[in-house]
């Protein structure tokens, strides 16, 4: 099995992977590579907490702050969902805003431990996509777009700019 994603900071990650090859004998390659969709995204949400964080306890400047994720009900809980089923509120990257795969913390069909615990991630269908952007210049400026309000918002480091828009992915878009 091969793992990709810009893996080089969470250690829980490898500890995980680690914990798995062991206890299913698979070979796992950690290929660090930019662009994993959802993981890059949390990654570096992650990364731009620690960040605001560090600099709230040194300086008394708050953090940024995000919308609540939406519920659906309270019990019990659910989030509200768009018609895609991507959840609604909380910290918007282009990843769940410029959508080409649905990104869900819950759980896909297979009951690998890593599916378990990283969630899943459904493509969107060719026809949803052509609802969704006119083109994939269309597409390529809402993903420039949301990534530059996610930087400005300060859920996403500058530094972190390139590897998000690497994350793209215009060559989905076929029209």
């Amino acid at each position: 099995r091969t793992v990709e994603g810009d893996m080089t900071g969470p250690i829980a990650t490898r500890m995980v992977l680690a914990k798995l090859q062991e206890q299913t004998g698979w070979s796992i390659v950690i290929e660090n590579k930019p662009g994993a969709n959802s993981m890059l995204g949390a990654d570096m949400v992650a990364k731009a907490a620690l960040n605001s964080l560090d600099k709230w306890v040194r300086t008394g400047e708050s953090p940024p702050a995000a919308p609540r994720l939406e519920l659906a009900s309270t019990n019990p809980p659910a989030l509200r969902r768009d018609a895609d089923g991507i959840a609604q509120g909380g910290i918007r990257t282009p990843q769940v805003d410029v959508p080409v795969d649905v990104l869900s913390g819950v759980p896909g069909p297979k009951p690998d431990i890593i599916c378990i615990l990283l969630g899943s991630t459904t493509p969107l269908s060719a026809g949803r996509l052509a609802e969704l952007y006119a083109s994939r210049d269309d597409y390529e400026q809402r993903y420039m777009t949301a990534t530059e309000a996610v930087i400005k918002a300060g859920f996403v480091l500058e530094g972190e700019r390139e590897a998000l828009l690497a994350d793209s992915a215009p060559s989905r878009i076929s029209n």
